[in-house]
């Protein structure tokens, strides 16, 4: 399975911090976006100072917004035109998918459909089939360090049935044992930002999840 490390921080300070680390053993690094409103939880949103961020240091590493907002399309044009290569919306919240699937389209990146854990996959149904990738959240959204939620297992079960050759991502409350219960439900993906960062070493932490 993919491992990609998440980084859910307050202040550029955390995100600095952190995607330097990420860039030393992972290709790939989650940003978590929550605007306060769709999620409770406020993170720090400035794809520009990232980027900017990641160009003076070198960086190559590729970036995967997971956007808990409100303002789906606004806020993806932000992080695509920036340098994205995936965005992730909520499928919670009203929003063009033609238009969002086009702009990802227009900047040469993905467009990951996410499932919050109450909600179900049939009631979402006429915008599954636009979607080639799906992510199942196994916490609530917005906050790190929440435990494991079991429904996301059957999320990755029924989404395999609707789309056989979907990438299917799982993500929240990962550790060691629940990383082998979402690859045995036939997971492609598995995000982590609590077990890698607040580990005394990521990489290593990475590493042990990569392993399973």
């Amino acid at each position: 399975m993919k491992i990609i490390p998440a980084i859910n921080c307050e202040n550029f300070d955390c995100v600095s911090e952190r995607i330097l680390k990420a860039a030393e053993f992972s290709d790939w690094a989650q940003i978590d976006v929550s605007d306060g409103a769709y999620s409770k939880a406020v993170t720090w949103n400035n794809p520009a100072e990232l980027f900017s961020f990641m160009k003076e240091n070198n960086l190559h590493i590729n970036i995967e917004a997971h956007l808990m907002v409100e303002d789906v399309l606004g806020e993806s044009l932000r992080w695509l035109q920036e340098g994205a290569k995936r965005i992730v919306v909520q499928a919670e919240v009203e929003f063009d998918v033609p238009m969002l699937l086009g702009a990802a389209k227009e900047y040469n990146a993905e467009a990951m459909l996410s499932f919050s854990p109450e909600t179900e996959i049939n009631d979402k149904i006429n915008i599954v089939s636009a979607f080639k990738e799906f992510q199942a959240l196994s916490v609530a959204p917005g906050f790190a360090g929440q435990e494991f939620d079991g429904q996301s297992l059957n999320k990755i079960k029924s989404l395999r049935e609707l789309s056989p050759s979907a990438i299917i991502e799982v993500d929240g409350g990962v550790n060691e044992e629940t990383a082998k219960l979402i690859k045995k439900a036939g997971a492609d993906v598995i995000v982590s930002a609590s077990y890698i960062f607040g580990s005394d070493n990521p990489e290593e932490a990475f590493r042990r999840l990569k392993e399973i």
